[in-house]
């Protein structure tokens, strides 16, 4: 009888990540992380694994999304 689990794997080919991947990504977190704090966009909490936005950061983040919303012709509009 074959297992529910086999079946599984045969129809969706699952690949899990490897040791090498999540170094890769651990490494990449990290070096993004250090760019962010030595721009001065984000601050590390003491004593923990968290990071907060600093207030530059809030406004570099906030334009960065709004850049991302504005249509072209809301940008004419704006310069008319």
């Amino acid at each position: 009888m074959v297992s529910a689990i086999a079946i599984f794997g045969l129809c969706y080919s699952i690949t899990l990540p490897r040791n090498e991947d999540k170094r890769q990504r651990s490494a990449r977190v990290s070096r993004l992380l250090r760019m962010l704090r030595a721009h001065h966009l984000i601050q590390k909490v003491p004593h923990t694994h968290r990071y907060l936005l600093t207030s530059r950061g809030r406004d570099i983040v906030s334009a960065v999304v709004a850049s991302q919303q504005i249509t072209l012709e809301q940008l004419n509009k704006l310069a008319a």
